[in-house]
């Protein structure tokens, strides 16, 4: 079928096909067992490993601010170009924190 096809066609469309056909195949999310890599796990038990040389445990704090970090369930991921909103979500939890420690110091004062 394709021997019936004019080359100057074959040339022309060739390039949009397989543009297609790379953009139709990227486009799905990580799979749970993509997520959940090994390479993956032992980074975060890397991470947390580390976190006994800091000089305030983060521990303590950490349930506080998984919510933050904990990508939505639409994509399982936090997708590119979303670290500045990252950042201004956590730096407003972390102001709430402390204007609620401010008030009950202040609260405890009184």
């Amino acid at each position: 079928m394709l021997n019936m096809v004019p080359e100057r066609l074959i040339k022309k469309e060739m390039p949009k096909a397989k543009s297609q056909i790379l953009k139709a195949s990227c486009t799905h999310s990580p799979s749970i067992e993509m997520l959940n890599a090994p390479y993956r796990m032992l980074r975060k038990e890397a991470y947390r490993d580390q976190w006994k040389d800091l000089p305030v445990n983060p521990v303590q704090y950490e349930p506080q601010f998984v919510s933050l970090f904990t990508p939505k369930a639409k994509f399982g991921y936090i997708p590119k170009g979303a670290t500045f909103k990252l950042a201004k979500r956590l730096e407003k939890k972390i102001a709430g924190m402390i204007l609620t420690g401010i008030w009950a110091i202040w609260a405890g004062l009184g």
